[in-house]
């Protein structure tokens, strides 16, 4: 099992930013579930935050995705416990994540897991991130979560930053992933370019902030749910989700 990475301290000392590793991945999993799962866009219409059932039909999703070894947690020094997360992985072109959000979709129980899975699903076979910089792998951002009373101390742009400089590492062939298991984990693919799915406005100014292009613009009242709009949902028809990429330099 590897050690993690330190990528960075707070200016104030509070807040220590590392590489995912295996020890920290329970705790991962309860951040994800106490931030993104209960106040995301996309999981509040589909009502995803009132079944705890559904929430954790998520962990093994999650835990895949994990295993990239890219991902990169928050954690408060005074308390020792994660805080926030952004959860990456890596992907080539010629490897549709399709199937994978399809199978999970297929092992579901509950609607509000599978709805989730097909939004993602529906995403993939519709942005295209590579074709506009000519690449051929990203690092994605699939989920970014602070826990609630750390919100608004910068720790999610912190997290995009550090997500940012692990691809470019990456890219200048610095093997910094970091491995859930035993087995070491290859340097290759290598990302060109880091990209999200952005749904919620503070995320969308995150990466504005970071300048990142904007490649789609979809208004939630365009995209359907059991035959209702996600804007209707959310009863905001102005909302609206990005696909953003950054190209690696």
């Amino acid at each position: 099992m590897s050690t993690s990475k330190i990528w960075a301290t707070s200016e104030d000392g509070k807040t220590e930013y590392v590489s995912l590793t295996a020890n920290r991945l329970s705790e991962t999993l309860q951040t994800l579930k106490e931030s993104f799962f209960k106040f995301e866009n996309v999981c509040k219409a589909v009502g995803l935050s009132k079944n705890d059932e559904a929430v954790d039909e998520l962990d093994d999703f999650v835990i895949d995705i994990a295993k990239h070894g890219v991902s990169v947690i928050a954690i408060d020094k005074e308390t020792n416990k994660v805080i926030g997360v952004s959860l990456n992985k890596i992907q080539h072109k010629d490897t549709s994540c399709t199937e994978f959000y399809a199978d999970y979709a297929k092992r579901a129980q509950h609607a509000e897991t599978i709805a989730i899975l097909d939004f993602l699903t529906e995403m993939e076979g519709l942005l295209d991130p590579f074709t506009p910089y000519n690449a051929d792998c990203l690092l994605e951002s699939v989920f970014l979560g602070v826990q609630p009373e750390y919100v608004g101390r910068g720790i999610g742009t912190t997290l995009f930053k550090i997500t940012l400089d692990l691809a470019s590492l990456l890219y200048k062939g610095q093997n910094v992933k970091i491995s859930l298991e035993e087995s070491s984990l290859p340097l290759e693919p290598i990302p060109q370019i880091v990209t999200s799915i952005l749904t919620t406005f503070k995320t969308q100014q995150i990466t504005k902030r970071l300048g990142f292009d904007l490649i789609k613009k979809i208004y939630f009242k365009d995209v359907y749910f059991n035959g209702r709009s996600y804007g209707s949902l959310l009863r905001d028809y102005n909302l609206y989700f990005t696909l953003e990429c950054k190209k690696i330099e």
